[in-house]
């Protein structure tokens, strides 16, 4: 994986690379609603994103699908969860 590419070296400057690397691969969301009907929509996930920006009022709702939709083991609501960017 490119993201830990630089793992072998000891230096501090590429430790903190990959943090940055993956901080801005993980995305905080605090779960609002999840669809458990039997349409095509089961198991889409309504979040808003939690950021610096959302202390100002500026809150982002997105939705996030399963990578496994067979699996029904869902978040619950208003819990933290974090959500990989692709």
């Amino acid at each position: 994986m490119s993201l830990f590419s630089n793992l072998d070296k000891t230096t501090n400057r590429g430790l903190s690379e990959t943090l940055t690397n993956l901080k801005n691969q993980f995305i905080p969301a605090r779960v609002l609603e999840v669809d458990q009907s039997t349409t095509l929509t089961n198991g889409v996930i309504v979040v808003e994103e939690l950021n610096t920006s959302s202390n100002l009022g500026l809150k982002s709702k997105f939705k996030a699908w399963p990578f496994f939709p067979n699996i029904k083991i869902y978040p619950l609501k208003n819990s933290i969860t974090f959500f990989a960017k692709l």
